[in-house]
């Protein structure tokens, strides 16, 4: 008998004022880390690569505190961003 398919994951509830704060800060904070690192931002974009659908928009503000490196200029720019 063939599987079932799999219903596909309901949206998450949004976030709190607070929990969004939280989240801000720790996209500024990955992206301060990552400045001046080509190399890290690199694994980064690999991952942003596979951030589709809801998870393409708070990778998406990440990538945003970083649009100065050029490396990410160049991946928001070819990724129509």
């Amino acid at each position: 008998k063939p599987a079932e398919p799999a219903e596909p994951p309901k949206p998450l509830p949004p976030l709190t004022p607070q929990a969004q704060r939280l989240a801000a800060e720790l996209r500024q904070a990955v992206a301060a880390a990552l400045k001046g690192q080509p190399q890290l931002q690199a694994v980064l974009l690999s991952q942003a690569d596979k951030a589709v659908g809801p998870a393409w928009a708070p990778t998406k503000e990440l990538l945003q505190g970083l649009a100065g490196e050029p490396l990410v200029k160049s991946y928001l720019a070819r990724r129509g961003s």
